[in-house]
């Protein structure tokens, strides 16, 4: 008798299982638990041990709930614990291949590159493209970036290069295979030694510049987020979204989202003057207003409220109009004479949170604009956290 029992109890157990799936009765297919199972591996560090479906314990499904939940409130999808069709069309969806974490996680030792020269070069073209389209799209990505941030990228041609660029399919080394076409587009390493910085992109995939395939810039955009720290975004209008967004290439930006998220690892975008030639727009530095007997620019400042960027060279100040791209006229004048409680001499200058602070000496100056004088002085070297 205790024989005929053994298959019976078996099914009940088996039956018992599948109900407790978190699966809606018209999903309980073996390939969507499969799927979902895969995908919450790979994206949200799920780990329901060696077993594979439908053999579960009701520990593992409870598991698996938890998990469908995480990734539904990622997505801002109703947190229903189960694999409704529209969780599944969201995991069906071509995506990077690095894990959702939350909205630009910082930590105190997040990855970073430590220099704001930073070298890339591309190991491995498509085929899909034109090797100059490739290296067109590559470099408009890289500007994006290099346009919110004090970054510049410069392009080698060996492989000791930061960040390398790379078409592959399926197992190329790295322990983060390729599913072949759809599925993951591409993944990226955080900045550091070795792999760290480089982007992988899917060779199984279609790669293009137009409107057909997969666009190289709009991967290659997000992916650099990765390569230079960023993590997963939940806004699904930032570049660093996990799903991929066709739009035209002409069309592509970073949003808000992500220029914060940039700018909290690398500051702001400022002005850098070398050898009389501004790194961020082409010629002399007497193209824009300057006097001939100008050598150097102590400090720079952007008010953005007024369009206005405020130049220190010695005891003078330049105003420039960034509409009219002039020197304002009457300029120069005397930094006493406008800036009241402020020294003869600024040696450097920045903008936060809708105060400018002028560092003079040893003390840094805090001025409200609007008020036109000075709120506070501070040393010079609390900015240093000493």
């Amino acid at each position: 008798m205790d024989l005929l029992w053994i298959p019976v109890l078996g099914s009940l157990m088996l039956v018992e299982i599948l109900w407790t799936l978190p699966i809606d009765k018209d999903q309980q297919r073996l390939e969507d638990v499969e799927l979902a199972e895969d995908y919450l591996k790979r994206f949200y560090s799920l780990n329901l041990g060696d077993h594979r479906p439908p053999v579960r314990s009701v520990r593992s499904a409870s598991t698996m709930e938890e998990k469908i939940q995480e990734m539904q409130n990622f997505f801002g999808l109703k947190e229903t614990g189960n694999m409704d069709p529209h969780t599944l069309n969201v995991m069906k969806e071509a995506r990077c291949g690095d894990p959702d974490v939350d909205n630009f996680a910082f930590y105190p030792n997040r990855p970073k590159w430590k220099n704001h020269i930073i070298t890339y070069t591309i190991a491995r073209y498509t085929p899909d493209m034109k090797k100059e389209d490739v290296e067109k799209s590559v470099r408009s990505a890289l500007k994006m970036w290099s346009d919110a941030t004090p970054l510049k990228f410069i392009k080698i041609n060996h492989r000791k290069a930061d960040i390398v660029f790379s078409f592959s399919r399926r197992t190329h080394g790295d322990f983060f295979p390729f599913d072949g076409p759809g599925g993951v587009l591409a993944h990226a390493f955080m900045p550091g030694m070795g792999m760290g910085g480089d982007v992988h992109f899917d060779e199984d995939e279609t790669w293009t510049a137009g409107t057909q395939g997969y666009s190289l810039l709009s991967v290659a955009a997000h992916e650099l987020g990765h390569s230079l720290g960023l993590t997963h975004s939940r806004d699904p209008s930032a570049i660093m979204y996990p799903n991929y967004r066709h739009q035209s290439d002409a069309k592509y930006s970073l949003s808000n989202d992500d220029v914060r998220g940039i700018q909290t690892l690398y500051g702001h975008k400022y002005w850098v003057v070398e050898q009389l030639k501004m790194k961020s727009r082409a010629g002399s530095i007497y193209e824009y207003g300057f006097s001939s007997r100008v050598r150097r620019v102590d400090a720079a400042v952007h008010v953005s409220e007024y369009g206005k960027t405020m130049f220190f060279v010695g005891e003078f100040y330049y105003r420039y109009d960034e509409h009219n791209r002039r020197m304002d006229p009457g300029f120069p004048r005397l930094i006493r004479n406008d800036w009241s409680g402020v020294p003869r001499r600024v040696d450097a200058a920045f903008k936060l949170q809708g105060s400018i602070f002028l560092l003079c000496g040893t003390k840094s100056y805090q001025y409200d604009f609007r008020q036109k004088q000075v709120v506070n002085v501070i040393p010079g070297k609390s900015w240093l956290g000493c």
